[in-house]
């Protein structure tokens, strides 16, 4: 991480992340939807730096639903981490699938907003179809009336371990 120095951790979140989780959110747009714990974090030195919030969509299929650095602190390698780290092993970092899945391979979706579909390519992901995503997600883009400006690209990533 260009400039940062500390001890980084990748966890799911707690309680205590909720007012830190909602500012990285709100800097993206987004509020956090269903549980606080639901939610992977990024922490350097104790500082939460970056969040994202994976679902389960299927059999060994998960889905990044939202995905934020801080503000300040994006373009120095945070969120290329956090999703690295989510990208080895999605189980770990998604509440739904604790316990569940052989996960010998693995499909991982999420949809691009803006111009972050560079970011998402650059960690192997690829241009995909709304048709191809799971519902809800196939149709979350349909009727936004901000989607000329977020110009929304599904991506997906599939591993084999």
């Amino acid at each position: 991480m260009r400039g940062l120095k500390g001890k980084t951790e990748v966890a799911l979140s707690g309680k205590i992340d909720e007012a830190d989780l909602k500012e990285i959110l709100a800097e993206h747009d987004l509020a956090v939807r269903g549980d606080v714990s639901d939610y992977v974090v990024l922490k350097i030195d104790g500082r939460l730096c970056a969040a994202g919030r994976l679902v389960l969509s299927g059999r060994n299929c998960f889905h990044l639903e939202v995905f934020g650095v801080r503000g300040e602190l994006r373009g120095r390698g945070i969120g290329g981490l956090l999703l690295s780290e989510i990208i080895k092993r999605p189980w770990k970092y998604c509440r739904e699938a604790e316990g569940g899945g052989d996960y010998k391979s693995y499909r991982l979706t999420t949809v691009a907003r803006g111009g972050a579909a560079g970011f998402y390519e650059k960690h192997g992901f690829r241009a995909f179809s709304f048709a191809a995503l799971p519902p809800p997600y196939n149709t979350q883009c349909d009727d936004c009336p901000d989607r000329e400006t977020c110009r929304p690209l599904p991506m997906v990533l599939e591993k084999e371990r």
